[in-house]
């Protein structure tokens, strides 16, 4: 006898960005309606992401697409309130030649705003903080 639930086969989804991701994907109820929705960063292209489960279907959610190659997302209650938010930052030069690649570097935060509506508030942490700065060859 296993002390494991048993699993169960969910639907096959894909993400926004054609070139994929390059944060973690996290699992976490957005909607807070019972389904396991996925929150995720382009790490190589633009935008910061929420998969809604949709009994089934899968629909996604751009949440902000002003800066590019988000990685090392994770998920705190900055605020608070209860509610996990969205903690992401701009990679250094991932690659050379993704887009935004030489664009400023930054640490951001998305407050959970309307969790009935999956919608999210930008919260520039450090833009371009003096701690960060670009490698040189």
């Amino acid at each position: 006898m296993s002390n494991f639930p048993k699993r169960r086969l969910v639907p096959s989804f894909s993400v926004a960005v054609a070139s994929g991701t390059g944060s973690p994907i996290y699992v976490y109820d957005v909607k807070q309606d019972g389904g396991n929705d996925l929150m995720y960063g382009a790490g190589h292209h633009y935008g910061v992401f929420w998969l809604e489960n949709r009994a089934g279907a899968c629909q996604d959610h751009l949440i902000d697409n002003s800066w590019s190659q988000g990685h090392a997302l994770t998920l705190a209650d900055m605020d608070k309130d209860g509610r996990l938010d969205i903690v992401i930052g701009k990679r250094d030069l991932a690659h050379d030649i993704d887009p935004g690649a030489y664009e400023p570097l930054g640490t951001y935060w998305y407050r959970s705003e309307d969790a009935s509506h999956g919608l999210w508030g930008p919260h520039p942490m450090a833009p371009q903080c003096p701690g960060s700065r670009r490698r040189t060859m």
